[in-house]
């Protein structure tokens, strides 16, 4: 998709950044929202491929997890994932969608430890560049809200 027909606009909360600038400072967006006082998430997808996306939900209490999206949510068939991709995901230590009506529909990850902020933002940068091939110069778009 091109990225000049996108349906996202700073009209809903979208805002666009280059990867590189995204990077650097994730881990400060990711701690100022597990310290607020609210549930809070940031999605942030591949400006061409709107579908390709990763996002972290922070809980009240400073839990977080971080998701990938599943082929269940990805209609076209030529925008799946492919087997190598699920396979680095399993090799980041994100576990399978366990389905559309479950609790984990998407690829999943949890912390096993309190105060593993940065480790969720080296995973989502991982999938970000690793997977979804998005480059330091590269826009994405992200949205951030409770």
């Amino acid at each position: 998709m091109d990225h000049e027909t996108n349906p996202h606009s700073s009209k809903d909360g979208w805002a666009q950044i280059r990867m590189g600038s995204l990077a650097g400072n994730l881990p400060e967006m990711l701690l100022r929202d597990i310290l607020a006082p609210t549930k809070r998430i940031i999605i942030i997808e591949h400006i061409d491929q709107p579908l390709h996306y990763v996002q972290v939900l922070t809980e009240k209490k400073g839990r977080l997890f971080v998701e990938c999206v599943s082929n269940d949510f990805i209609e076209d068939e030529d925008e799946h994932l492919s087997l190598d991709d699920e396979l680095a995901l399993m090799e980041l230590g994100f576990l399978p969608p366990e389905g559309i009506d479950s609790t984990h529909p998407n690829w999943w990850w949890y912390p096993t430890e309190d105060g593993l902020a940065l480790e969720a933002c080296t995973k989502m940068v991982r999938v970000l560049e690793g997977i979804f091939a998005v480059r330091s110069n590269d826009p994405v778009w992200v949205r951030q809200f409770t």
